[in-house]
């Protein structure tokens, strides 16, 4: 006896069997942050959150890191939205089955981060606490942490902050194309100028902590008037065959910043020196393997204090 084949389901069945305000969501859907312009662009979880933050400056909502191969119709494609205003940031996360909301005010904040490694970003918010709000991101969408960056830091710098760089700030050449484009990138990025403090070219000789053999990595320290910013790749040295692509911008307002330590560097080698930034709770580390009289001295005229490490 012969039964009957089933006619097998069309092809994306899911897809067509998804509500069309769903199937909109997915078919926008990629690895990229998108800008929120009215309650209808906002993902379904957090739709009831719109009037709250309907006026930020800035409204950007984060993917979920999934392969689109992996999603469907009607699941929750963004796990984070990120509101921008006069006063502060709002954070919205999707944690279990709730939303969690975090407000922080700019008097919170002492620092800006950039981390990119290829693809890979990082956006980082520096608290005065210690801790740090962080956002993951496709660097395809670097033009929206780019102009939340210059956002952001107007508002952590208050306006008798000087804007311009400090006349004693050196102006020594980068000899390195790649810390060239990422002083270019302050540079624009900031709206005004970025002198040379610091300076260290990559790929030198050295030993890490550990004594081990390395190649440096680089270090690029910059006064923009209202900021250190400092450049590197994110670790002091590498693995002598080891190529790295990342790139670090830190932004740290003079105005938060509450003190330094200095290390000299141990005899014996080329090792490096730390020098410790202080700003609150945050402590940012410095690898150097030249003298730091520059950065020491301008520190000081800042009026940063010295600390014994």
């Amino acid at each position: 006896m012969f039964t009957q084949a089933k006619t097998p389901p069309p092809a994306r069945e899911w897809y067509y069997t998804a509500t069309p305000e769903a199937r909109q969501e997915y078919d926008a859907f990629g690895p990229w942050v998108r800008a929120v312009g009215s309650e209808n662009e906002m993902p379904p979880r957090f739709r009831a959150a719109w009037t709250e933050i309907s006026d930020a400056r800035f409204v950007f909502k984060l993917p979920i890191r999934a392969d689109r191969r992996d999603v469907r119709p009607g699941m929750d494609l963004y796990d984070m939205v990120l509101a921008v205003d006069d006063t502060g940031l709002t954070v919205l996360r999707i944690i279990g089955e709730g939303i969690d909301r975090r407000y922080i005010a700019w008097a919170e904040a002492v620092g800006l981060s950039f981390f990119t490694d290829l693809l890979d970003g990082r956006w980082s918010l520096l608290l005065s606490d210690g801790t740090r709000l962080d956002a993951n991101y496709n660097t395809v969408s670097a033009h929206h942490f780019t102009a939340l960056g210059t956002f952001i830091r107007q508002k952590l710098s208050p306006d008798d902050t000087p804007k311009e760089p400090s006349s004693m700030s050196a102006s020594a050449p980068i000899k390195d194309l790649f810390y060239r484009n990422q002083a270019r990138t302050v540079r624009t990025g900031g709206g005004g100028a970025a002198r040379v403090l610091h300076f260290e070219p990559r790929d030198r000789l050295c030993r890490d902590d550990a004594n081990r053999r390395r190649l440096s990595s680089g270090l690029l320290v910059l006064d923009a008037g209202d900021a250190l910013v400092i450049v590197d790749r994110g670790v002091p040295a590498r693995g002598l065959f080891h190529p790295t692509y990342a790139a670090r911008q830190l932004f740290l307002p003079y105005q938060r910043l509450t003190g330094f330590s200095f290390t000299p560097a141990e005899a014996g080698g080329r090792r490096f020196a730390h020098l410790v930034l202080e700003a609150g709770g945050q402590t940012v580390p410095l690898a150097c393997l030249d003298r730091l009289d520059d950065i020491i001295a301008h520190l000081s005229a800042r009026g940063v204090s010295s600390r014994q490490p």
